[in-house]
């Protein structure tokens, strides 16, 4: 899963690290998401906050991916979305395997 934001953008790609383009996609880095866990998307609210999730983790950065947060499930987490804040309801919206939704 792709997620763009201004000219920066990441890439999960069902690995434990993702790739990352700061040039409109110019130029990939290979970067380390600090988990063992296997990625399935990541979605960024700004140019600096994201969420990745994936098999059993939930992992948030706060400095546009540098460094990472982990917190571990029991569940499967296939899709993460933030939503413009003036649509209104939730900012964050995290989809598992098992049908079950988070939200903030």
């Amino acid at each position: 899963m792709l997620q763009f934001k201004s000219d920066i953008c990441c890439c999960c790609c069902k690995h434990r690290n993702y790739f990352q383009t700061t040039n409109n996609g110019v130029e990939w880095i290979y970067k380390n998401s600090g988990t063992t866990n296997n990625l399935n998307a990541v979605s960024f609210g700004d140019d600096q906050n994201g969420i990745a999730v994936g098999d059993k983790v939930i992992c948030r950065t706060a400095d546009a991916g540098e460094n990472w947060k982990t917190s571990s499930f029991t569940d499967n987490f296939l899709t993460v979305s933030y939503r413009e804040p003036f649509v209104g309801g939730s900012y964050i919206i995290i989809g598992s395997e098992a049908g079950m939704i988070l939200y903030s």
